[in-house]
């Protein structure tokens, strides 16, 4: 499926539902979001963001491929893109761009590899524009919207500690979380969570109108296609807030000071996302008949799968690499 029939498509699914209009733009903010304007809801659909996605799904695919460190890979495509995101600082953009450089590896994968990647970057626009009309659908109190918080409700309240064993040490964060947000904390989180539960019934649904019949090879990769935009979400989340919190000091010029941030705003953002993904996977295999083993399957196909990004991201967002990055830039003057 090439991009235009994937964008065609990810238009026609917004027009098909009212008062919603779908914005297709390309700027470094590379941003998936939501705008009101007078009562009338625009999604902003940034195509910056699915560029940097596809990289991410190639660096990952062909380091995987080759035995080579992902984590590297995964640095990579974050740095070219921080060094896109700060062009117009030239000095900045070069450095962060000569990152991207030593560390970034060309993509080499087969052309059933390339179309198993471009498959799943597919499921995950049809998953990321039913999770922003989820947004609009809860502001517009939809009562099938609203009705996913009772359904995470009921899913929390059946959790245990063990659930999260294999999140090793996000394990606890994992189900503190949960507690909390069972005692009413959070309510930004919940209603992430509330569109990750709504798109996940959407997505199923219209993976059958759109193939007709979901064999489990494509069950497979549309759980592994969710389940890699989790991981690069938080990712880049995490990266671009922290470097934008020195926007000033680069537009000025100044003298990068660390902020004292609380690491706890991070993790919460990581949780978050572990506890969308999990979710999401759990409701969109129970829209299938499967067999225990089929499921068990599917469940090790994500894990399998799965990426660990935490050490490029603890890397990229440091205080203190940023600031080194940004007074290294000023004194080389690429």
């Amino acid at each position: 499926m090439n991009k235009n029939t994937e964008n065609t498509f990810v238009k026609l699914l917004a027009e098909e539902l009212e008062y919603i209009d779908l914005c297709f733009v390309y700027s470094t903010q590379a941003r998936i979001a939501v705008r009101i304007d007078n009562g009338q809801y625009t999604i902003i659909w940034d195509e910056c963001y699915w560029k940097y996605y596809r990289k991410y799904l190639l660096a990952v695919g062909t380091a995987r491929k080759n035995k080579m460190a992902v984590t590297q890979a995964v640095t990579a495509v974050m740095a070219e893109h921080l060094s896109e995101r700060f062009s117009t600082f030239i000095d900045l953009s070069s450095f962060l761009g000569k990152i991207a450089s030593q560390f970034g590896i060309a993509p080499n994968l087969t052309s059933e590899e390339t179309d198993r990647t471009e498959t799943r970057i597919f499921i995950a626009k049809i998953f990321s524009v039913f999770h922003e009309i989820a947004h609009i659908r809860i502001a517009q109190k939809d009562t099938a919207a609203l009705k996913t918080k009772d359904i995470i409700f009921h899913m929390f309240s059946h959790v245990q500690k063990e659930h999260f064993a294999s999140l090793d040490e996000w394990a606890d964060l994992h189900f503190h979380m949960v507690q909390e947000i069972l005692e009413g904390k959070h309510e930004e989180i919940l209603e992430e969570l509330m569109a990750d539960v709504y798109a996940a019934g959407k997505t199923a649904v219209y993976l059958k109108e759109i193939f007709g019949y979901v064999n489990f090879t494509l069950l497979c990769e549309s759980v592994a296609g969710i389940g890699y935009l989790s991981g690069f979400q938080n990712l880049f989340n995490v990266v671009t807030r922290s470097w934008d919190g020195h926007y000033t000091e680069i537009r000025f010029g100044l003298d990068p000071r660390p902020r004292e941030i609380d690491p706890y705003i991070n993790e919460l953002e990581t949780a978050r996302s572990g506890l969308g993904r999990i979710m999401t996977v759990t409701l969109l295999l129970s829209r299938f008949e499967l067999s225990d083993q089929q499921r068990f399957e599917a469940w090790k196909y994500h894990d399998e799968e799965h990426v660990k990004t935490s050490t490029a991201m603890d890397c990229l967002s440091s205080e203190e690499f940023i600031c080194t990055a940004i007074q290294e830039a000023g004194r080389s003057g690429f």
